[in-house]
């Protein structure tokens, strides 16, 4: 495996964020 799959916490919470202001709006 390239460790592309691996999430790390930075990841999720880019996608967390990302969902705030997409739900925000």
């Amino acid at each position: 495996e390239s460790g592309m799959t691996i999430i790390t916490a930075e990841d999720l919470d880019d996608a967390a964020q990302k969902a705030v202001k997409a739900s925000a709006k």
